[in-house]
């Protein structure tokens, strides 16, 4: 699991396609969350 968030936070890193991967890891979790939500709610 901290591999996993170790991942995400790659948003951090100084490559920046790396932090392309990160960001987009991120949006992609968030809309997840927030579609599900969104059905359930």
């Amino acid at each position: 699991m901290k591999e996993f968030i170790k991942d995400c936070l790659l948003f951090q890193h100084k490559d920046r396609q790396m932090r392309i991967i990160g960001v987009t890891t991120w949006l992609s979790i968030l809309g997840l969350i927030g579609l599900f939500y969104w059905i359930l709610f």
